[in-house]
C-alpha cells in the first residue's frame, strides 16, 4: 500500500516512517491508542442511538 506525503505530495510506501524526499516524519500511534479510539467511538455511537430511541420526552 502507498500513501501521499503531506509535506511534498510524493507517493511513498505506507510503512515508511520518514519521507525520503522532504524528510517529513509520519506520526506513529501505538496499537493501544487505535483500539481505545475505536472503542470510544463505538461507545459514543451506541450512546447516540440509545438516546434517539427514547424520543423527545414530550407529554
Amino acid at each position: 500500500m502507498s500513501t501521499e506525503c503531506p509535506g511534498c505530495a510524493v507517493t511513498i510506501e505506507r510503512d515508511t516512517s520518514t519521507c525520503p524526499i522532504c524528510g517529513y516524519e509520519f506520526p506513529r500511534h501505538p496499537a493501544r491508542f487505535r483500539i481505545l479510539t475505536v472503542a470510544a467511538l463505538a461507545g459514543f455511537a451506541l450512546f447516540l442511538f440509545a438516546g434517539l430511541g427514547r424520543g423527545c420526552g414530550g407529554p
